[in-house]
């Protein structure tokens, strides 16, 4: 029951932080596009690659952000050691791939900050589902769609299931 509140609470958690997240992001995708087309000239102007370099930060942003839930989930469970084994290995993770891209493929911002955006894409995905079946229930991966609408990825499975039996 501990187990199943608590994932109830990491999912909260999860869509106020991802939403928060996307509440930022589209804000600041507003500033650089005003910036970009104000009437009288750009107010800082800013070349193509810096324009996606920050676009990459803000997709970065959106899964370090999201990723906290995890965070809090470990703690919130006195698994303290847990999330900071995580943590330590994905750090790594961002930093040598971002080593190996800007030395090995493309020595521009984009490259390392790319490194950086698709590691932590990876590291909040993996934390997803491994809190997922460590709630107890089945491993296939839970519905993200009915997750970031507000909906219990378990309670959708079973509609959907009886959906189909009914066929």
């Amino acid at each position: 029951a501990i187990r199943q509140q608590a994932y109830s609470s990491y999912l909260r958690f999860l869509r106020v932080y991802a939403c928060f997240a996307v509440a930022a992001i589209a804000l600041v995708q507003v500033i650089l596009a005003l910036n970009k087309h104000w009437p009288h000239g750009a107010v800082l102007p800013m070349d193509e690659s810096l324009l996606i370099a920050l676009q990459i930060i803000l997709l970065q942003f959106l899964f370090q952000f999201s990723n906290s839930a995890a965070l809090g989930y470990w703690n919130g469970l006195e698994r303290q050691r847990q999330a900071n084994v995580r943590l330590a290995i994905f750090l790594l993770l961002k930093h040598a791939l971002a080593l190996w891209a800007v030395l090995r493929w493309d020595s521009t911002a984009i490259a390392y900050l790319g490194a950086f955006a698709a590691v932590s894409a990876v590291e909040c995905l993996v934390n997803f589902s491994h809190i997922y079946r460590a709630r107890g229930g089945d491993s296939t991966f839970p519905n993200l769609a009915a997750t970031a609408a507000g909906g219990d990825p378990d309670r959708t499975e079973r509609n959907n299931a009886r959906r189909q039996s009914a066929l």
